[in-house]
């Protein structure tokens, strides 16, 4: 490029150079063929000048259209990228979502177990320690219902999707059973502790199944 403008800055050069002389020379003849030449020379020296302003804005745009279909060609390629990730299950989140899942499951299952096995109607069982462990398994229960909300809803595979709608399920039966167990030692008559016993001994029931089911299809049964 700065080869190319001086090489223009020199040839105008000649061209004052070529009009001087026409303008110093002596004879009609020889004044005719100067000032010719110092035209031909002028006329050269603006078409190069010309050519030389229309190859640099030949070259700008090229330089502009090179950039755009850079731009262009990466935007295509973060697009292709974000729809294959997008399409794509995201294996390692899915392995750590059963895992958490397939916690939840055991824990409400053993949970539900253990609300069925308090023996309300042992007579010799001390009343206080039975009314605490109740309170307990309510306490266990709610805690269980926290994990379960704290865990995003963020699975791709169905079987894990289809088990957390059997866990929530199972939660709300066993959060259910477990708050009628703990109301059952405040019952303040035998009709209402009767109602009470079946209430949480059903949903501690209805509980213990749906994990058992969300079980087998986290595991894909």
């Amino acid at each position: 490029m700065e080869q190319e403008i001086y090489l223009l800055v020199l040839l105008f050069a000649i061209t004052a150079v070529a009009f001087i002389c026409a303008i110093n020379s002596h004879g009609v003849v020889r004044t005719v063929l100067s000032f010719i030449l110092a035209t031909a020379i002028l006329i050269t020296a603006v078409f190069t000048t010309l050519k030389f302003q229309s190859s640099k804005e030949i070259a700008r745009k090229e330089a502009e259209r090179a950039k755009y279909e850079e731009q262009l060609k990466k935007a295509e390629e973060e697009a292709r990228l974000a729809a294959e990730q997008k399409a794509t299950p995201d294996v390692t989140a899915d392995k750590q979502y059963k895992a958490d899942l397939a916690k939840i499951i055991n824990d409400g299952s053993n949970l539900a177990k253990a609300i069925l096995s308090v023996n309300v109607d042992d007579e010799n069982a001390d009343a206080d320690k039975l009314m605490n462990r109740a309170g307990g398994l309510k306490g266990q229960a709610g805690e269980l219902k926290k994990q379960l909300d704290a865990l995003a809803k963020s699975a791709t595979d169905p079987n894990c999707v289809a088990a957390r709608d059997l866990v929530e399920k199972a939660v709300r039966s066993l959060t259910v059973g477990a708050n009628y167990l703990n109301l059952y030692f405040k019952a303040e008559n035998s009709s209402e502790e009767d109602e009470r016993y079946d209430i949480f001994r059903q949903n501690a029931s209805a509980a213990r199944s749906d994990f058992s089911k969300a079980s087998d299809k986290l595991e894909g049964k």
